[in-house]
């Protein structure tokens, strides 16, 4: 869901998604805790293997592109820092998030190491040091964003342990009800005229400090809701979006590549597109956008993963047993 509104988003400023980057956060906060819940084994390694071989291709397809259209600035010395997560703003710039991923995981793996019952606690603090560490870099005048990813990891973290609460808590209709109200009135209020003005700070042009809670706790919201509402609904829609979701990280990376080749299509029959556009372009994008990422997910993603972890955990391991 998280990536369909990013799509959304970079497609057309008419169903832009401002707590889609919250969104995806959250849920890195809460798959970190939920992956690890019955141990530590491989964890780091499971993690590059899932994101840095279709991450790499993807960003070798744009570097491509930039080649043969001249279209976007290349940099060898700044493509191989993005590769290696290394540069703030990457060449491919939907990695930024990534980035930022990358050291999540490595602090959560120190949290982990530092004790396993307790890593969430540990690492929800480490995560509040962190983002009063970046505040105190933007308290000047000359600030381009103030940071909001680390109260979203925080808040993903927080959602595990609600779900450990609330899971095995009955729903009635009523409930089903109010958690269906509570994702209408926390979408409709993210995108409200207040929201906008809460969260964008006029004077300095740039996001305010009061985005980490405008957009994340509506965002907080809407995923337990969803989670909730789903989580024994077995129904042809809900295995649909569980699809989506499976697919959601070859989305993410391939939508930006197609929307690039769009816009050069487009300019060769002499219709000049500058996204964010309209909401026909939006639609196209999304579509094909989808289409690539499932063939991506099929014949790219899985059959890497599968081939990786045979090489680097399942013969390690049936090595380490052999002695």
């Amino acid at each position: 869901m998280a990536s369909t509104l990013i799509v959304m988003g970079h497609g057309t400023v008419v169903l832009g998604a401002p707590m889609a980057v919250e969104l995806f956060f959250i849920i890195s906060g809460f798959v970190m805790m939920h992956a690890t819940q019955n141990g530590l084994e491989q964890y780091f390694v499971k993690r590059l293997i899932r994101i840095v071989p279709l991450y790499w291709i993807v960003n070798f397809t744009f570097a491509g592109l930039a080649l043969v259209t001249s279209s976007i600035v290349f940099s060898v010395p700044f493509f191989i820092k993005s590769l290696f997560f290394i540069a703030r703003v990457p060449f491919f710039t939907v990695g930024w998030t990534l980035n930022y991923e990358m050291w999540f995981y490595l602090l959560f793996w120190v949290c982990s190491k530092i004790s396993r019952k307790h890593r969430g606690l540990i690492a929800l603090s480490a995560c509040l040091v962190w983002y009063l560490y970046e505040l105190r870099k933007f308290s000047g005048l000359n600030i381009n964003s103030f940071p909001f990813v680390q109260p979203a990891l925080i808040l993903g973290i927080l959602a595990y342990y609600c779900w450990e609460y609330l899971r095995t808590k009955p729903l009635n209709g009523l409930h089903k009800a109010l958690l269906s109200s509570l994702i209408a009135v926390s979408a409709l209020f993210v995108h409200s005229h207040l929201a906008d003005r809460l969260m964008w700070d006029m004077e300095r042009g740039t996001w305010s400090i009061l985005r980490a809670a405008v957009c994340g706790i509506p965002a907080f919201l809407i995923f337990m809701s969803v989670l909730l509402l789903i989580r024994s609904d077995r129904s042809k829609p809900v295995k649909v979006l569980a699809y989506v979701g499976n697919i959601s990280y070859s989305l993410y990376l391939w939508h930006i590549v197609v929307q690039t080749v769009l816009v050069g299509i487009f300019g060769r029959l002499g219709y000049v597109i500058v996204p964010p556009s309209t909401v026909p372009f939006m639609l196209l994008n999304l579509t094909l956008s989808l289409i690539v990422a499932h063939f991506s997910y099929k014949y790219l993603e899985q059959p890497v993963s599968r081939y990786l972890k045979d090489w680097l955990i399942n013969r390690k391991s049936a090595a380490a047993s052999a002695v």
